[in-house]
């Protein structure tokens, strides 16, 4: 006997992409539903702050180095201690880390795309202040054709079904079609709030096209009784 559940259709790798930094957005480059490719720039912050965190950290690391070198020939001189020089050079080390965070924190002030695929979701809008971490853009892997439905089965039916099980999957969408699917995860582990097993159907779609969000009725065939 077949079990039947049902579930939304996604993909296998949905991304929250954000800015490793908080600051102003200044610009979205894409929309809703708009296919994106590996690497292509999403979203950029306003760099006016960041910039001149640079600027002022690069000119601390070129006095500090300067401080450091003359104090070097100082010691050289014995005009110096090793004491002096050691804290000089503390100071160089210093600044040096810090320029280096803050040019990492310039590169990642932009959101590029992770993966290809199509932008699912906008979290934020041009000229809104956002923290480090916070989402701005969900992407999916849509272009990769990795569809799933994600269901949960409850201990009867889990113990029945292993990965590899053949299934078909049925959408309103496509009401008069049914797209094979084959069982590709089981949890071993039940949710603990609705007691059932998280389990994933991986969807053969064919040349037809799918959306996250579709409401998709799946019918598992267990060779299991």
């Amino acid at each position: 006997m077949p079990i039947i559940s049902s579930g939304l259709i996604t993909t296998g790798s949905e991304s929250r992409l954000s800015f490793k930094t908080g600051g102003i957005v200044s610009k979205i480059y894409v929309e809703e539903g708009q296919s994106v490719v590996k690497g292509q720039l999403l979203a950029s912050l306003d760099l006016t702050e960041i910039d001149a965190q640079v600027s002022q950290a690069k000119n601390n690391l070129e006095k500090t180095r300067r401080d450091f070198e003359r104090v070097q020939r100082l010691f050289k001189d014995s005009a110096a201690t090793l004491e002096q020089m050691q804290n000089v050079q503390t100071g160089y080390d210093v600044a040096n880390q810090g320029f280096r965070i803050v040019s990492f924190n310039q590169q990642y002030a932009t959101i590029r795309a992770n993966s290809g695929g199509k932008v699912i979701r906008k979290f934020v809008n041009e000229g809104e202040q956002v923290s480090g971490g916070t989402p701005v853009i969900m992407i999916n892997s849509a272009g990769e054709n990795d569809w799933i439905v994600r269901i949960g089965l409850a201990d009867v039916d889990w113990v029945r079904v292993k990965r590899g099980d053949k299934a078909v999957v049925r959408t309103d969408a496509y009401e008069d079609i049914a797209f094979n699917a084959v069982v590709s995860l089981i949890n071993e582990a039940a949710d603990p709030i609705s007691g059932l097993y998280l389990t994933e159907v991986r969807i053969d779609k064919g040349n037809r096209k799918l959306a996250t969000g579709l409401v998709a009725t799946v019918e598992i065939v267990t060779q299991h009784k």
